[in-house]
């Protein structure tokens, strides 16, 4: 998907990092959720990669990044469903 968008342009190329890594904050979000309160190492490690990866998603906008499509966003939300439910089970 990510040499699909490299294909179309740098905009859209930008959009897409700038999107999938707003779909990692979120999906870091609720992983944050589910772990025990007590397990302060853990939600260090959460809270430092949904920094790094805010910051990923802030620097593609101030390079030019195109907002994308709502159909895109929610293409890339099942592929990002379908491959975290495929780790699940292997």
């Amino acid at each position: 998907v990510g040499a699909l968008a490299g294909l179309v342009g740098d905009k859209w190329s930008l959009g897409f990092i700038d999107e999938t890594e707003k779909q990692v904050v979120n999906h870091l979000d609720k992983h944050k959720e589910s772990i025990s309160t007590r397990d302060k190492r853990s939600e260090a490690i959460i809270e430092k990669m949904r920094e790094e990866e805010k910051a990923h998603s802030i620097e593609a906008q101030k390079a030019g990044a195109e907002e994308l499509p709502d159909e895109i966003k929610k293409g890339m939300t099942m592929l990002a469903r379908l491959m975290t439910n495929t780790s699940y089970h292997l």
